[in-house]
Formats: structure tokens, C-alpha cells, sequence
């Protein structure tokens, strides 16, 4: 199953055939085997990241969506939907298009029009700011490196300090952790291009970050 939907997804294109041929497809698999719908959502999720046909494949998650039998099914899609629309909005060519299939789902009432507001917000910013940069995101690369560097050597410094240092050189650890945070959090925020409507679980990145330590170790 998930080798053919990868491949439906692979080869598909714009037109109405092909979205209708793999929309029908998603539809009776899933109206068989109804407990795969996150793989499926998944599946598509992960695809419209690298894909260069990203508003085909949001003519598809349009098609799905209302040939539902299942609400369940438009609620995941609900969730993805905005990284989707934010990564499909790079391209400025690809705005129009978005906005055509945001118009739909207002008219038809397929998604709550306080969501959609959120979504339109998505494409104004990417309006407003252009195509990233490949600079831009070296940039980031750069400084988070940077900031993992000067966390590391502050550690290692806690590792070694003894006697009164030690309130110092762990206030100092901390500080540089700290940085790293913002770092992550301030590149999260570029790529939903400042619409981040997630809570930020600052102990879940710092058990991401003791890892990285763990591992460089």
C-alpha cells in the first residue's frame, strides 16, 4: 500500500484526471482499511515537502477533504495543512493557486473561516517577504553551529570546574543553552514564516539538545 501511493503521488500532475484517478484511489483504500488514514495524510505530508508539483498536491488534500466519509480524515489534514500551505507559498507563483482552494473551502464552509483567515495570513507573509534564500538559510546553519559550539565548550567547562566556580561556569552553561533555544525556536518561526501556533515545549528541546551532546561525546 504505501509503495503504491508513493508512487500515485510521484507521478501526479495538475490535471483533473490524474488528482480525480488518485483521489478515487485514497477513497476506497481508505474505506476498506479506514485505520490507515494517518498513514495516508502522512505519506502526503512528507511528499509536498520536496515535491515539485506542491499545488497538485494540494488539489489533492482539496479533492480527499470533500469526498470524505470520514471527518476524522479532514481533521488530520486540518493539522498538516499549514506547513503545507507555507511551503507551497515559497514560490509566489503558487500563491493564486493556494488562494483559489482557501476561497473553495470558505464558500463551501468545508473548514471553519477563523482557520482559513489563518491560512490566508500564511500566504500574505510569504507575499510580503519573497522566496527564501538559499543565503538565509546557511546563515542560520552557521549560527546555530556556532551556538552549539560555545554550548559544548560550556559544558565541558562545568565538567572540569570545582570549588565557588562552579555557580559561574553553570550559570554560563546555561546562558549558552539558552542561545541555542532561541536559535531554534527563531528558525521554526521563518519557516512558518512567523505564524507558529504550536507551544514551544522548552524541556522537550532541551532533551533534544542532550542528545546531540550525548552523541558528540
Amino acid at each position: 500500500m504505501v509503495s503504491e501511493f508513493k508512487e500515485l503521488l510521484d507521478r501526479l500532475d495538475p490535471t483533473q484526471e490524474r488528482i480525480h484517478s488518485t483521489s478515487f484511489w485514497c477513497q476506497e483504500f481508505l474505506y476498506t482499511h479506514p485505520n490507515h488514514m494517518q498513514t495516508i495524510v502522512d505519506l502526503w505530508s512528507k511528499s509536498i515537502e520536496t515535491s515539485n508539483q506542491k499545488i497538485a498536491l494540494l488539489f489533492l488534500a482539496n479533492d480527499i477533504i470533500q469526498n470524505a466519509r470520514n471527518e476524522t480524515l479532514k481533521a488530520m489534514f486540518q493539522f498538516s495543512l499549514p506547513r503545507a500551505i507555507t511551503v507551497s507559498a515559497t514560490n509566489p507563483g503558487s500563491i493564486q493557486d493556494i488562494r483559489k482552494v482557501l476561497k473553495v473551502w470558505d464558500d463551501r464552509q468545508v473548514f471553519p473561516r477563523h482557520i482559513i483567515e489563518e491560512w490566508e495570513k500564511i500566504c500574505e507573509r510569504a507575499e510580503s517577504q519573497g522566496p527564501k534564500s538559499d543565503r538565509s538559510q546557511l546563515t542560520y546553519v552557521i549560527n546555530l553551529a556556532k551556538k552549539m559550539k560555545k554550548l559544548k565548550q560550556a559544558g565541558l567547562a562545568v565538567e572540569r570546574c570545582q570549588g565557588e566556580d562552579i555557580r559561574r561556569v553553570a550559570y554560563a552553561e546555561q546562558k549558552a543553552r539558552e542561545e541555542v533555544i532561541k536559535e531554534i525556536v527563531s528558525a521554526m518561526k521563518k519557516v512558518y514564516h512567523g505564524d507558529l501556533n504550536v507551544s514551544i515545549h522548552l524541556h522537550k528541546i532541551n532533551e533534544k539538545l542532550n542528545k546531540i551532546e550525548e552523541i558528540e561525546s
